[in-house]
């Protein structure tokens, strides 16, 4: 999967819409559910800090070594 994710991360820091939505759809549900557990169930809360979470990682996409 090392290789695969590398590509995709390329992808996307080249602009490749798809590729930030494949990587979106893959990752977001486990995300979220992660951090629904760790604010008691808050919603939002949980929303909110996944959104941060996609935003930073974006930011630091371009040095991402797999």
């Amino acid at each position: 999967m090392h290789a695969q994710d590398l590509d995709l991360a390329r992808r996307i820091v080249r602009g490749d819409r798809a590729a930030f939505e494949t990587l979106f759809e893959r990752e977001f549900p486990r995300l979220y559910r992660f951090v629904l557990l760790r604010v008691r169930g808050d919603t939002d809360a949980a929303q909110d800090l996944c959104q941060q979470t996609l935003e930073r990682a974006m930011r630091r996409l371009d040095s991402y070594r797999g």
